[in-house]
């Protein structure tokens, strides 16, 4: 997208050009509230975004993890990894997961081991997104 051009002649009819929104014009201290706003948003914005890729990349490790347990094939482990992050889009929170992943491996492995391994995957993908941006 081109930046916006504006040619103004000033007192001695000398032509200056002016390229970007301001387009040469003071700014105020609205357009200066205005520009911390946007940026503002757009930090809230990449952060969200960040959380959202390192809670998937977790929900998809604790779904190979689980399959693991359960002794399952390496296709069907994929297959069930998919379902445990689709499972985390039915409500906010990481609680739909973690119910699901409990239930499939009720009794063979305790709900606080379900529950420790889902932190200790969080933390790490947190800081596997943060030191990848």
């Amino acid at each position: 997208m081109a930046q916006p051009l504006c040619v103004v002649l000033d007192r001695e009819c000398r032509i200056i050009i002016f390229v970007g929104r301001n387009c040469g014009r003071k700014t105020s201290q609205v357009d200066f509230f205005e520009e911390r706003r946007r940026a503002a948003e757009a930090r809230f914005a990449f952060g969200e975004e960040l959380q959202f890729k390192a809670y998937a990349r977790a929900d998809k490790e604790l779904g190979l993890w689980a399959s693991e347990k359960l002794k399952l094939s390496a296709d069907m482990a994929q297959v069930y990894a998919l379902d445990t992050v689709k499972a985390d889009l039915e409500e906010p929170g990481p609680e739909d997961v973690l119910q699901k992943v409990i239930s499939d491996l009720d009794g063979v492995v305790s709900e606080a081991e379900v529950r420790s391994k889902y932190t200790t995957l969080c933390e790490q993908q947190l800081a596997a997104v943060l030191n990848a941006k």
